[in-house]
């Protein structure tokens, strides 16, 4: 680190003495410790960084605040949430509809499953009626 300077007492910023160490050890060959004196020299760095509040940017438009003697007006309060209304629609056909969907989901229950031994192969029901294959 060269010679101990104690001349330079100068206040530095914490981005300054990130920037002064970083330039300590390039300055260093490979696998680099600071000996003893060395640390004191970046411990009297240390005591001469100050403590800056973090800078904000400020936006270019900001809102002047309100002249004195100034009152928003109240916000009304939502209005009450009600359910929206569903049209009741009764006709015969959605009658018979609904009808034939509970017969069907009837008849689904009473059906036994194809197969009751998941080991023993199931005949599937022919559908199509006779088939001739393409492939013989």
């Amino acid at each position: 680190m060269g010679k101990k300077k104690t001349a330079n007492k100068k206040k530095i910023t914490v981005q300054e003495f990130k920037a002064w160490l970083e330039g300590v050890e390039e300055m260093q060959p490979e696998g680099w410790h600071p000996t003893k004196e060395q640390w004191e020299i970046i411990r009297e760095k240390i005591k001469l960084i100050v403590d800056t509040p973090p800078q904000t940017k400020e936006s270019k438009r900001s809102v002047p605040p309100p002249p004195p003697g100034f009152h928003p007006a109240p916000v009304p309060p939502p209005p009450p949430q009600q359910p929206l209304p569903t049209p009741a629609i009764q006709t015969e056909q959605s009658s018979v509809i609904d009808q034939a969907l509970k017969k069907e989901a009837l008849e689904k229950q009473k059906a036994p499953p194809f197969a009751t031994d998941p080991k023993k192969p199931v005949k599937a029901p022919d559908i199509d009626g006779p088939y001739e294959s393409s492939f013989i």
